[in-house]
């Protein structure tokens, strides 16, 4: 946003001349105002074109100027609660007490010490800004990053210098291997392994179940709904080709259900499944082990209901659903570590 892109104007001083430089002063200048309006102007309208000609092609083009432009469309979106809760809820303080440190690790000691960079206001701002939408990643204070890495300033001995090196690129390497490699690092093998299951070629190293559990080409030839809760998006590539097509409806239906709340997700599953009077098709669901609402399901209840599962990727972390007011710290890193992995069951409504 605006506000964490633009650092304060800085004033220059001079060691020999008492006046001082403002840039500032050059905005009450008219030529200066038309020259900033124009170049918005023209930017906004450039970058509407690319976006109407990249996502929607088919339709008139002026239809840029008579519906709310995309910038418009997504700040009303972030301001309702009913769309966030959609892709899950955080405390205000997200951003401070989480997000930021783990962000800059090391560098927050700095950031906390005297004396203060004026320019810290700006990304003071932004983070504060930020903070009052309910949904908060750290991936939305990446922009405010590099100001505040900015705004620090290295100790000044030596010896401290070296320590805080060290432990930067420590603590870099570790965020490096917990976010890139565990952090919902089981998304893309779920969804590779979808892909080759469908056509029975699952390698029995990748099963914890026998393939003709799922009984897919035997009940239901045109395909498998796959409802994905508390993930990442799964990318639709990765099925090679084995996605559902629109003309004939076979293939496997992603249903990228994100983080909506548990009662929601529930209704979703038993609109997929249907009745016990006619075929449906098969039902797949995907969601982190650690999730502790679904274990009665697993567990056999409610008894209207058959949770079968074939599959595990103990490669993930589901760091999105760490619920320390609710757990505290030791029951949220019990949970989220001890019950890692992500997994797939197959669900079916059980008939009288």
């Amino acid at each position: 946003m605006p506000v964490s892109t633009c650092p304060l104007l800085p004033h220059y001083h001079s060691q020999h001349r008492a006046t001082k430089i403002k840039l500032t002063s050059q905005l009450y200048r008219p030529f200066t105002l038309l020259a900033i309006a124009l170049s918005a102007f023209l930017t906004t309208i450039c970058a509407l074109l690319i976006d109407h000609a990249f996502y929607n092609p088919n339709t008139p083009l002026a239809t840029i100027f008579t519906t709310a432009p995309p910038p418009l469309r997504s700040l009303l979106y972030n301001l309702s609660t009913t769309n966030l809760s959609t892709h899950g809820l955080h405390p205000r303080y997200t951003h401070i007490l989480i997000n930021l440190p783990l962000l800059l690790g090391p560098v927050i000691p700095l950031l906390l010490s005297p004396p203060y960079s004026p320019h810290l206001i700006s990304p003071v701002i932004a983070t504060a800004i930020l903070s009052l939408i309910p949904h908060q990643e750290p991936r939305f204070l990446l922009p405010v990053i590099p100001l505040l890495l900015s705004c620090t300033k290295l100790p000044t001995s030596r010896r401290w210098t070296r320590v805080f090196v060290g432990t930067w690129v420590c603590f870099n390497l570790l965020l490096a291997i917990l976010m890139g490699v565990y952090h919902q690092g089981g998304v893309v093998p779920m969804q590779i392994w979808l892909g080759e299951h469908f056509n029975n070629q699952v390698p029995d190293r990748h099963a914890n179940t026998p393939i003709e559990a799922l009984h897919i080409h035997q009940r239901h030839p045109t395909g498998i709904d796959v409802l994905w809760w508390r993930t990442y998006s799964p990318p639709i590539w990765l099925l090679d080709g084995k996605a559902e097509t629109t003309s004939t409806g076979a293939g496997i239906r992603t249903i990228d259900l994100m983080g909506i709340p548990f009662a929601q997700f529930i209704a979703k599953m038993e609109e997929r499944t249907g009745s016990c009077d006619g075929e449906t098709r098969d039902i797949i669901v995907v969601a982190p082990r650690s999730s502790t609402e679904l274990d009665g399901f697993r567990d056999g209840k409610p008894e209207e209901w058959r949770w079968e599962e074939v599959w595990t990727e103990w490669r993930q972390l589901n760091l999105d659903d760490m619920d320390w007011a609710e757990d505290g710290v030791l029951g949220t890193v019990g949970r989220v570590v001890g019950r890692r992995g992500l997994g797939a069951w197959k669900v079916e409504r059980i008939c009288p």
